[in-house]
């Protein structure tokens, strides 16, 4: 007598070696952020770095940051092989920012405040990282100006944010970058 339930049993289990055996890349997970500028240089789509003047920001919240870059918009793919491929947009920048903890985005951005430019798009975060994309940011701005928000529930529409500080990101000139002392070069 056929047993449908053994033979479907037996189907099942051919199929799922059969999609093993052929993924290859199961733990490939697609992203679109550097971690870091070294990274960002690596991939080529560095642009400029950026300082933060942050005297203007509640005390009370540790915005101790590592980094703060300008690079090219990217992601990467797997192609039809299985190798990962990256696919660069030289017309669309993002701003990123990583941190020398992870308290300021876990316990602080994620649950507190939002960031928001003077034009009211808002910071976005992944990782350990803060990363915001506009249009103005094609223009690799000298100077970016940021708020600060509380809000009550992150997720949630906000109509009682209250601004709580504000601060400038300013770019850095190559002459600044080379000579971290602040010494003129020639």
């Amino acid at each position: 007598m056929w047993d449908l339930n053994r033979y479907l049993n037996k189907l099942m289990l051919l199929l799922l070696a059969i999609s093993l055996t052929c993924c290859k890349n199961l733990d490939f997970k697609p992203t679109y952020l550097s971690c870091n500028i070294k990274e960002s240089k690596a991939r080529d789509v560095f642009i400029c770095e950026y300082k933060a003047d942050k005297k203007d920001l509640p005390n009370i919240f540790d915005f101790n940051y590592n980094e703060i870059w300008l690079e090219k918009k990217w992601s990467n793919y797997l192609d039809k092989n299985g190798l990962e491929k990256f696919k660069i947009n030289d017309s669309a920048f993002q701003l990123l920012i990583n941190f020398k903890n992870e308290s300021f985005i876990k316990n602080v951005y994620w649950e507190k405040v939002i960031i928001k430019d003077e034009n009211g798009n808002v910071m976005g975060s992944d990782k350990d990282l803060l990363f915001f994309e506009a249009d103005t940011l094609n223009y690799k701005p000298m100077i970016l100006k940021f708020f600060m928000f509380r809000v009550k529930e992150k997720f949630q529409p906000n109509l009682d944010t209250i601004k709580i500080g504000e601060f400038l990101l300013k770019r850095q000139t190559p002459d600044k970058l080379n000579n971290k002392n602040g010494l003129a070069t020639k």
